[in-house]
């Protein structure tokens, strides 16, 4: 099986985020009406496996090892099956 998957980053909702204070900042002063401002990463990874349990735990592996520090960040993915 192959799946792809989409995974979102982010940092923890008490973790101060001075990227997204910066755009949140750099917008106001254009004048948007933006209160808040999360950066964040997105990625898509195809992977493949022997069965949709074997690439989500691919998937966390590789989400909790390589892609986030669990300290800091949360993420989320959605995972499709890919059709040869």
């Amino acid at each position: 099986m192959k799946g792809r998957a989409e995974v979102r980053v982010m940092l923890k909702d008490t973790v101060s985020d001075p990227q997204g204070e910066t755009l949140q900042r750099s917008l106001v002063s254009k004048g948007y009406d933006v209160s808040r401002v999360r950066a964040g990463k997105f990625l898509q990874l195809e992977l493949t496996g022997y069965s949709r349990e074997d690439i989500v735990a691919r998937l966390e592996e590789i989400c909790s090892d390589i892609l986030s520090n669990p300290v800091i960040e949360d993420y989320e993915y959605d995972l499709e099956e890919v059709l040869e």
